[in-house]
Protein backbone atom coordinates (compact mmCIF):
# COMPACT_ATOMS: atom_id res chain seq x y z
CA UNK A 1 0.00 0.00 0.00
CA UNK A 2 2.88 2.38 0.69
CA UNK A 3 4.15 1.77 -2.83
CA UNK A 4 0.72 2.74 -4.18
CA UNK A 5 0.85 5.96 -2.16
CA UNK A 6 4.28 6.83 -3.53
CA UNK A 7 3.15 6.10 -7.10
CA UNK A 8 0.13 8.38 -6.83
CA UNK A 9 2.18 11.25 -5.45
CA UNK A 10 4.78 10.81 -8.19
CA UNK A 11 2.06 11.05 -10.83
CA UNK A 12 0.52 14.11 -9.19
CA UNK A 13 3.96 15.73 -8.88
CA UNK A 14 4.58 15.12 -12.58
CA UNK A 15 1.34 16.93 -13.33
CA UNK A 16 2.42 19.87 -11.20
CA UNK A 17 5.74 19.98 -13.03
CA UNK A 18 3.91 20.35 -16.34
CA UNK A 19 1.70 23.15 -15.04
CA UNK A 20 2.45 25.47 -17.97
CA UNK A 21 0.58 23.14 -20.33
CA UNK A 22 -2.52 22.65 -18.21
CA UNK A 23 -4.80 24.19 -15.59
CA UNK A 24 -5.70 23.76 -11.96
CA UNK A 25 -9.27 23.39 -10.73
CA UNK A 26 -9.68 24.74 -7.19
CA UNK A 27 -13.08 23.69 -5.86
CA UNK A 28 -15.14 23.76 -2.68
CA UNK A 29 -18.57 22.48 -1.75
CA UNK A 30 -20.69 20.08 0.24
CA UNK A 31 -19.66 16.56 1.24
CA UNK A 32 -22.75 14.35 1.55
CA UNK A 33 -22.32 10.90 3.16
CA UNK A 34 -24.35 8.05 1.66
CA UNK A 35 -25.18 4.44 2.54
CA UNK A 36 -23.38 2.91 5.53
CA UNK A 37 -21.33 6.04 6.09
CA UNK A 38 -24.53 8.00 6.78
CA UNK A 39 -26.40 5.21 8.58
CA UNK A 40 -26.80 5.21 12.36
CA UNK A 41 -26.71 1.40 12.55
CA UNK A 42 -24.58 0.45 15.57
CA UNK A 43 -22.52 -2.18 13.70
CA UNK A 44 -21.83 -0.84 10.19
CA UNK A 45 -23.12 2.73 10.31
CA UNK A 46 -20.81 5.71 10.50
CA UNK A 47 -23.46 8.25 11.47
CA UNK A 48 -21.70 10.91 9.41
CA UNK A 49 -23.36 14.26 8.75
CA UNK A 50 -23.13 16.63 5.80
CA UNK A 51 -19.73 18.26 5.72
CA UNK A 52 -17.19 20.16 3.65
CA UNK A 53 -15.09 19.24 0.61
CA UNK A 54 -12.09 21.29 -0.51
CA UNK A 55 -9.97 20.08 -3.40
CA UNK A 56 -7.40 20.82 -6.05
CA UNK A 57 -7.24 19.01 -9.39
CA UNK A 58 -4.74 19.44 -12.19
CA UNK A 59 -5.83 18.90 -15.81
CA UNK A 60 -3.17 18.15 -18.40
CA UNK A 61 -4.61 18.15 -21.96
CA UNK A 62 -3.73 15.14 -24.08
CA UNK A 63 -4.26 17.31 -27.17
CA UNK A 64 -5.65 20.76 -27.91
CA UNK A 65 -8.55 19.50 -29.99
CA UNK A 66 -10.21 16.38 -28.54
CA UNK A 67 -11.16 17.65 -25.07
CA UNK A 68 -9.40 14.83 -23.21
CA UNK A 69 -7.13 15.54 -20.24
CA UNK A 70 -5.12 13.55 -17.76
CA UNK A 71 -5.89 14.52 -14.16
CA UNK A 72 -4.24 14.36 -10.78
CA UNK A 73 -5.81 15.74 -7.65
CA UNK A 74 -6.42 15.70 -3.94
CA UNK A 75 -9.55 16.43 -1.88
CA UNK A 76 -10.16 16.98 1.82
CA UNK A 77 -13.53 15.78 3.12
CA UNK A 78 -14.60 16.73 6.63
CA UNK A 79 -17.76 15.20 8.10
CA UNK A 80 -18.99 15.46 11.67
CA UNK A 81 -21.51 13.06 13.21
CA UNK A 82 -25.26 13.55 13.07
CA UNK A 83 -27.49 14.54 15.95
CA UNK A 84 -28.84 11.02 16.46
CA UNK A 85 -25.37 9.73 17.37
CA UNK A 86 -24.77 12.69 19.68
CA UNK A 87 -28.08 12.05 21.45
CA UNK A 88 -27.18 8.37 21.87
CA UNK A 89 -23.89 9.27 23.56
CA UNK A 90 -25.63 11.57 26.01
CA UNK A 91 -28.38 9.02 26.71
CA UNK A 92 -25.79 6.34 27.50
CA UNK A 93 -23.95 8.72 29.82
CA UNK A 94 -27.15 9.57 31.68
CA UNK A 95 -28.13 5.91 31.94
CA UNK A 96 -24.73 5.17 33.48
CA UNK A 97 -25.36 7.73 36.21
CA UNK A 98 -22.88 10.32 34.94
CA UNK A 99 -23.43 14.01 35.63
CA UNK A 100 -21.85 17.25 34.40
CA UNK A 101 -21.28 15.56 31.05
CA UNK A 102 -19.22 17.39 28.42
CA UNK A 103 -18.43 15.67 25.11
CA UNK A 104 -16.02 16.59 22.31
CA UNK A 105 -17.43 14.46 19.50
CA UNK A 106 -15.35 12.74 16.84
CA UNK A 107 -15.36 13.65 13.16
CA UNK A 108 -14.32 11.93 9.96
CA UNK A 109 -11.50 13.15 7.72
CA UNK A 110 -11.00 11.54 4.32
CA UNK A 111 -8.29 12.60 1.88
CA UNK A 112 -8.47 10.87 -1.52
CA UNK A 113 -5.50 11.27 -3.89
CA UNK A 114 -6.53 10.28 -7.41
CA UNK A 115 -5.31 10.20 -10.99
CA UNK A 116 -7.62 9.78 -13.96
CA UNK A 117 -9.21 11.23 -17.06
CA UNK A 118 -11.43 14.22 -17.82
CA UNK A 119 -13.39 14.78 -21.04
CA UNK A 120 -14.96 18.11 -22.01
CA UNK A 121 -17.64 18.53 -24.68
CA UNK A 122 -18.42 22.13 -25.72
CA UNK A 123 -22.10 23.05 -25.98
CA UNK A 124 -21.61 26.64 -27.14
CA UNK A 125 -19.22 29.52 -26.48
CA UNK A 126 -20.43 29.82 -22.89
CA UNK A 127 -20.97 26.26 -21.68
CA UNK A 128 -19.31 22.87 -21.89
CA UNK A 129 -20.18 19.65 -20.12
CA UNK A 130 -17.56 17.34 -18.69
CA UNK A 131 -17.22 13.87 -17.28
CA UNK A 132 -14.32 12.42 -15.36
CA UNK A 133 -13.15 9.43 -13.37
CA UNK A 134 -10.22 8.79 -11.08
CA UNK A 135 -8.50 5.95 -9.25
CA UNK A 136 -6.07 6.10 -6.35
CA UNK A 137 -5.97 5.90 -2.58
CA UNK A 138 -7.83 7.41 0.36
CA UNK A 139 -6.41 8.33 3.75
CA UNK A 140 -9.12 7.99 6.40
CA UNK A 141 -8.94 9.27 9.97
CA UNK A 142 -11.38 9.60 12.85
CA UNK A 143 -10.57 12.40 15.28
CA UNK A 144 -10.55 11.85 19.05
CA UNK A 145 -13.69 11.49 21.14
CA UNK A 146 -13.39 12.91 24.65
CA UNK A 147 -16.03 12.72 27.38
CA UNK A 148 -15.66 14.57 30.68
CA UNK A 149 -18.10 13.75 33.48
CA UNK A 150 -18.62 13.28 37.18
CA UNK A 151 -19.34 9.90 38.77
CA UNK A 152 -19.96 9.44 42.49
CA UNK A 153 -18.66 12.96 43.12
CA UNK A 154 -15.39 12.39 41.27
CA UNK A 155 -14.36 14.01 38.00
CA UNK A 156 -13.43 11.55 35.27
CA UNK A 157 -12.39 11.58 31.61
CA UNK A 158 -12.70 8.99 28.84
CA UNK A 159 -10.84 9.50 25.56
CA UNK A 160 -11.01 7.37 22.43
CA UNK A 161 -8.22 7.69 19.85
CA UNK A 162 -8.46 5.96 16.48
CA UNK A 163 -5.92 4.56 14.04
CA UNK A 164 -5.67 6.02 10.55
CA UNK A 165 -5.94 3.80 7.49
CA UNK A 166 -5.33 3.85 3.72
CA UNK A 167 -7.50 2.07 1.16
CA UNK A 168 -7.99 2.07 -2.59
CA UNK A 169 -10.44 4.72 -3.82
CA UNK A 170 -12.49 5.49 -6.92
CA UNK A 171 -14.35 8.58 -8.10
CA UNK A 172 -16.71 9.22 -11.01
CA UNK A 173 -18.51 12.44 -11.84
CA UNK A 174 -19.74 15.04 -14.28
CA UNK A 175 -20.38 18.73 -14.38
CA UNK A 176 -20.65 22.02 -16.19
CA UNK A 177 -17.84 24.32 -17.36
CA UNK A 178 -18.82 28.00 -17.70
CA UNK A 179 -16.85 30.52 -19.77
CA UNK A 180 -13.93 28.07 -19.81
CA UNK A 181 -13.12 29.10 -16.25
CA UNK A 182 -15.82 28.19 -13.71
CA UNK A 183 -16.95 24.68 -12.81
CA UNK A 184 -19.95 23.06 -11.16
CA UNK A 185 -19.24 19.42 -10.40
CA UNK A 186 -21.11 16.43 -8.97
CA UNK A 187 -18.94 13.44 -8.01
CA UNK A 188 -19.47 10.11 -6.27
CA UNK A 189 -16.55 8.89 -4.17
CA UNK A 190 -16.09 5.23 -3.21
CA UNK A 191 -13.37 5.52 -0.60
CA UNK A 192 -13.09 2.01 0.87
CA UNK A 193 -14.36 0.04 3.87
CA UNK A 194 -12.78 0.64 7.27
CA UNK A 195 -12.62 -0.92 10.71
CA UNK A 196 -11.73 2.02 12.92
CA UNK A 197 -9.62 0.43 15.64
CA UNK A 198 -7.93 2.38 18.41
CA UNK A 199 -7.52 2.86 22.14
CA UNK A 200 -9.77 4.09 24.94
CA UNK A 201 -8.20 5.66 28.01
CA UNK A 202 -10.31 6.23 31.13
CA UNK A 203 -9.04 8.39 33.97
CA UNK A 204 -10.71 8.55 37.40
CA UNK A 205 -9.72 8.53 41.06
CA UNK A 206 -6.18 9.50 40.01
CA UNK A 207 -5.68 6.37 37.92
CA UNK A 208 -5.79 5.64 34.19
CA UNK A 209 -6.70 2.47 32.34
CA UNK A 210 -6.32 1.84 28.61
CA UNK A 211 -8.16 -0.75 26.53
CA UNK A 212 -8.44 -1.62 22.85
CA UNK A 213 -11.29 -0.49 20.61
CA UNK A 214 -12.26 -3.47 18.44
CA UNK A 215 -15.32 -2.77 16.25
CA UNK A 216 -17.22 -5.79 14.97
CA UNK A 217 -18.13 -4.36 11.57
CA UNK A 218 -16.68 -2.35 8.71
CA UNK A 219 -17.93 1.06 7.59
CA UNK A 220 -18.07 1.68 3.83
CA UNK A 221 -17.14 5.31 3.24
CA UNK A 222 -19.05 6.61 0.22
CA UNK A 223 -19.50 10.34 -0.35
CA UNK A 224 -21.39 12.42 -2.89
CA UNK A 225 -19.88 15.88 -3.35
CA UNK A 226 -21.34 18.95 -5.04
CA UNK A 227 -18.76 21.65 -5.69
CA UNK A 228 -18.12 24.94 -7.45
CA UNK A 229 -14.66 25.79 -8.70
CA UNK A 230 -12.41 28.01 -10.73
CA UNK A 231 -9.79 27.10 -13.31
CA UNK A 232 -6.48 28.95 -13.29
Amino acid sequence: MKRNLILVFVLVSFSLYTKAQGKFDLHVGGSFPTGDFKSVDSETGGGASTGLDIGLKYLYPVSSSDGLSLTGGIDWHYNGINQTIKDDFRAQATASGYTNVSIDYFSYINVPVLVGLNYQLPVNKTFAIFGDAGLGINYSKVTDLTMRFSVQGTNATATETFDSSIKMAFQVGAGLLILKQYTIGLHYNILGSYTYTGKMTATAYGQSQTSDITPTGKISVNILDLTVGILF
